[in-house]
């Protein structure tokens, strides 16, 4: 378990790394990375036009995405250079994001449930006549399920990732569920009421584990106030050895920023690269590099005059496509302190 005397607004780890990124309460400008058997931070990010309320980071590209309150944009920067930034989504109703790298989605909820590619386009918001959550959600990366809570129906569901097969589980441990994660054929889930324990659910049933609820204490034994709940697994993040933008495909041989996106709508698509730049540059006719806009479109104008034609899928469209789909019928804890609790992280070692 991670403890802040200030508390943490929003946290995520890359398992492969073993890195945990986080950002506090009174220090919500910053962005900060810490290596699971280190004390000593590192600054990620700092800026005080901006203030992070949530963030995810995907592992196989090394993309961290996070959510700026003040402008109420949706932001990606890379971390194996954090130079390499730019807004993906503006006007953004804010929630918080959860991630799919091997299917190329994010998904949010606020009055719903939300996704977009990873390069912040084709933006598409899934509608239910009970809409009333705000937060908790997972997925299922071994199932390709979505699984959400609804606090104000003591209710959790799952659907596939386009939200059809809606299924929901009742359950008498369920009880105003706020945040929830998955590992294996478990999920965990914190109540509203009784806000200190973790309880651990058959994902499918909803029958209680053979285990007790975990009671988190903070710090000298005091109430601990949960925020946000991971699972620390490897087998949570694994890699598609296909991904177009891992490691061992040279981060798509993008420059600056990869994204891996579905090749078409369906959720069963495989993944294409697509490389992006900052704002104020463009990719160039080679699809890797980034140029500035001014070169750009000199570069355009030769190429039309010359009838010659541009490739639209080596530029990241940002300006998302909205459209409207309605949902289908349907062991061991290990703790550590860095400095009151404000969320937790679960070692399993089950893998």
């Amino acid at each position: 378990m991670l403890t802040s005397s200030m508390g943490y607004v929003s946290f995520d780890f890359d398992a492969h790394d073993r890195y945990i990124y986080y950002t506090e309460v009174l220090d919500d400008s910053v962005i900060y990375k810490i290596h699971i058997n280190e004390m000593d931070r590192e600054i990620v990010l700092s800026s005080e036009a901006e203030r992070v309320v949530h963030l995810s980071v995907d592992w196989v590209t090394k993309n961290l995405y996070y959510i700026d309150a003040i402008e109420g944009t949706l932001n990606v920067l890379s971390t194996r250079n954090v130079t390499n930034k730019r807004v993906l989504l503006q006007n953004f109703r804010i929630g918080r994001p959860v991630l799919h790298p091997n299917k190329g989605y994010i998904f949010f909820s606020e009055n719903g449930v939300s996704r977009v590619n990873m390069d912040g386009s084709n933006l598409i918001n899934f509608k239910y006549p009970s809409s009333h959550f705000k937060k908790g959600l997972a997925v299922d990366f071994a199932m390709d399920r979505l699984y959400w809570c609804d606090e104000h129906d003591s209710v959790v569901y799952h659907s596939n990732l386009d939200l059809t097969d809606v299924i929901s589980i009742k359950s008498k441990w369920i009880n105003e569920p706020r945040l929830i994660a998955t590992h294996k054929d478990w999920m965990y889930i914190i109540n509203n009421s009784g806000s200190n324990s973790i309880i651990k659910l058959h994902k499918l049933t909803g029958v209680l584990a053979d285990i007790e609820p975990i009671e988190v204490q903070g710090q000298d034994n005091g109430d601990a106030e949960l925020y946000n709940l991971k699972i620390y697994s490897k087998h949570e993040q694994l890699i598609d050895n296909t991904h177009p933008c891992s490691m061992e495909a040279n981060y798509g041989g993008c420059q600056k920023l990869c994204f891996a996106v579905p090749s078409n709508k369906s959720i069963t698509s495989s993944l294409q690269a697509i490389c992006g730049c900052l704002i104020g540059e463009k990719v160039d006719s080679d699809g890797k590099t980034c140029v500035g806009e001014s070169k750009a479109l000199t570069d355009l104008k030769a190429m039309t005059d010359s009838k010659a034609t541009v490739d639209s899928k080596a530029v990241v469209d940002v300006n998302a496509e909205i459209e409207s789909v309605s949902g289908g019928a349907s062991r061991h804890i290990q703790y550590r302190y860095l400095t009151t609790v404000c969320f937790v992280l679960v070692y399993l070692f089950t893998i």
